[in-house]
């Protein structure tokens, strides 16, 4: 069994494997969560190959800026193929979790050429909304995917979309 990451440990060189470990080591670090925030999105910001959202994100709480996704939103959203995700069409589905997070798994598969996760996964995602009922139904979700047959990369973007969706302020 792989011994988890400690501090001191060789950095990857992968930035999807450095955003995962980044994600995964949030609740240990030692920090108030906004610094915790800024820090994830800088580690991750190296995923993004459009400069404006990568910027964006390595610069999450500077004060006087847009917030980081939206701007991801706006360098993403033209270029990715439709069905485009609901971001794209609607300025209010910004504030969803579900809704951040499929814009960014999106834009993950357009920059590295992912293949995307099952369709009838991602149609489950996809209608997730942030109620009561949401965690029931995000855990037979996790359930599928943990059986699904992915890639380690499928996996890999799957979870840091979520991270970023949660670590990523829609607005200030």
């Amino acid at each position: 069994m792989a011994q988890p990451a400690k501090a001191g440990d060789a950095v990857p060189d992968d930035p999807f494997v450095r955003c995962a470990l980044a994600s995964k080591m949030a609740g240990h670090l030692k920090v108030k969560q906004p610094e915790r925030r800024t820090r994830i999105n800088q580690i991750c910001a190296p995923l993004f190959k459009e400069k404006a959202c990568r910027e964006a994100l390595s610069n999450v709480d500077k004060k006087g800026t847009e917030p980081a996704f939206a701007v991801c939103a706006k360098a993403y959203c033209g270029k990715l193929a439709a069905p485009k995700p609901s971001v794209c069409e609607d300025e209010k589905a910004r504030g969803g979790v579900q809704a951040r997070a499929a814009l960014i798994r999106r834009a993950l598969i357009h920059d590295h050429k992912i293949k995307g996760l099952p369709l009838a996964i991602e149609a489950k995602m996809g209608a997730l909304s942030d109620g009561p009922e949401a965690n029931r139904r995000w855990l037979a979700i996790q359930q599928e995917i943990a059986q699904a047959e992915l890639t380690e990369r499928q996996r890999q973007m799957w979870a840091v979309s979520f991270v970023l969706a949660l670590m990523t302020p829609a607005y200030h």
